[in-house]
């Protein structure tokens, strides 16, 4: 329409900042992994505007995505003790913990593993993410950070349809599959993985 290099952007945004509502709008047309077979475990009522996420679990699957409502929403299925494992939300964070070990981890059965999806409000302003998994696998579904890092041994990570900052990734012996994200910074280490 004739405009000069210094117009576009007065017309039509900062370049960055248009590429992130693009991919904002991207981001929505997500498939959405399902909850059949599992239980509702915590509804929680938002308190402000962010959130830091801290996962530390041992043999337990975790499903991070975007909640349906303005609510964050805990669903689990699997036959161990719902009430052994360790959450708290508390001044914007939620901790969710395996239970402490109690004997060898290597005589836990695999059919007594728990899975967890994690539903976080799309509005909610996700400052920080801190995995620390043995044994488990992670799917982050549309789940934008500021700072997002992750340690994981033994167990593959889907990350998927996110605007990250920083990041930083180390994995032993699992795979890792990262599409459709944007990342300012990545710092990242594997062992014995695709």
């Amino acid at each position: 329409e004739g405009l000069s290099e210094d117009q576009i952007p007065l017309r039509f945004g900062q370049p960055k900042e248009l590429a992130r509502e693009l991919a904002g709008q991207s981001k929505k047309e997500n498939v959405k992994i399902e909850r059949d077979g599992y239980t509702q475990w915590k509804d929680i009522q938002v308190e402000g505007e962010t959130l830091k996420l801290n996962i530390s679990l041992v043999s337990q699957d975790v499903i991070v995505q975007i909640s349906e409502d303005d609510h964050i929403h805990i669903f689990y299925k699997g036959k161990d003790r719902i009430d052994d494992y360790r959450f708290s939300y508390e001044h914007g964070v939620l901790k969710l913990e395996a239970p402490k070990s109690v004997g060898f981890l290597f005589m836990r059965s695999r059919s007594d593993d728990m899975s967890f999806i994690i539903e976080i409000p799309e509005h909610l302003k996700v400052d920080e993410v801190k995995v620390n998994v043995v044994s488990s696998d992670l799917v982050f579904n549309a789940i934008d950070s500021d700072n997002f890092q992750l340690n994981t041994t033994s167990g593959d990570v889907n990350l998927t349809s996110a605007t990250l900052g920083y990041v930083k990734l180390h994995t032993v012996s699992g795979d890792l599959k990262v599409s459709q994200c944007q990342v300012d910074t990545v710092e990242t280490s594997q062992v014995s993985g695709d």
